[in-house]
């Protein structure tokens, strides 16, 4: 016997005339039911998502009905429109999918995607080749001040220096970077000497550059679970701009479960740092 599709996915919902409210939004085509009935059932494609009323309970641990669209930013604006926000803009997965995650308002977790074509998949690259050399200068000074501007003769220094560097490219071609440093190493940087001088061993995210051409495709994400993975059973720490401050790194960050354990403000105190910290995978709670 062979499992051929899956025919439907039924949610518990605590409010029907609510569930559907939300559910229209998306524009799925009603079969049967309503906002008055006890269970509505919407045509997907070739199956069905149906709603029965009831006492959903905890229902953000039931885990996840993914639908695949034609235009995931589409869906996301429109959900976005009508006031159900989702969790995250949409992004470009490793998985090679493009994807955003949303809760209805019983708490189920939704997923829209749409599968990438192999052109737009992210790549990563380990190591810097020498032709890389002049374009991954050239994507650091254009983030200046959000990471440290240097010279080309400096930068170099530094990638020969790191523990690693992680090229993301997308149709072949750089769209971001990380550099990344273990414990033991004699890099002279103030905030990799805050981490050195409090931590024996750990990993450090020492600058992570996104060009614009790359933004709203998960590259960022993609880089650190990379360094995730690397730091193993360390600590991943990391520093972002307060002064001038760095909203959305610090808000990315948060969500990747960084945590403050300090400051450093620059000798002449015209920039100031958050000093971050990620536990190792294996000691994070859900």
């Amino acid at each position: 016997m062979e499992i051929q599709s899956l025919s439907a996915v039924t949610l518990v919902v605590a409010d029907m005339a609510r569930a559907v409210a939300f559910y229209d939004t998306l524009g799925l085509q009603t079969v049967h039911g309503g906002a008055d009935e006890p269970f509505t059932s919407y045509r997907v494609g070739a199956s069905f998502l149906n709603l029965q009323q009831g006492d959903p309970g905890d229902a953000t641990r039931w885990g996840r009905a993914i639908l695949h669209v034609d235009d995931v930013d589409a869906v996301w604006q429109r959900l976005d429109d009508a006031g159900w926000t989702p969790d995250a803009a949409p992004a470009d997965a490793d998985w090679g999918e493009r994807y955003f995650h949303v809760r209805d308002p019983d708490g189920h977790e939704l997923s829209f995607a749409r599968p990438l074509p192999a052109r737009d998949r992210p790549v990563l690259q380990v190591g810097v080749r020498a032709e890389d050399l002049h374009e991954l200068h050239r994507l650091n000074q254009a983030e200046v001040p959000a990471v440290g501007s240097l010279d080309l003769g400096a930068f170099s220094e530094l990638l020969d220096l790191a523990e690693r560097t992680v090229v993301a490219r997308l149709a072949g071609d750089v769209v971001a970077f990380m550099v990344l440093f273990l414990e033991g190493s004699t890099y002279g940087s103030p905030n990799y000497r805050w981490f050195a001088e409090r931590l024996e061993r750990f990993a450090y995210v020492d600058r992570v550059v996104v060009a614009p051409g790359g933004r709203r495709r998960g590259l960022g994400r993609l880089l650190y679970d990379h360094a995730v993975a690397v730091a193993a059973d360390r600590p991943l720490t990391a520093e972002v701009n307060t002064v001038p401050r760095n909203e959305v790194s610090l808000a990315f960050h948060d969500d990747m479960g960084f945590v403050e354990v300090g400051r450093q403000v620059s000798p002449g105190g015209d920039k100031e740092v958050a000093m971050l910290s990620r536990p190792p995978q294996d000691q994070l709670t859900t």
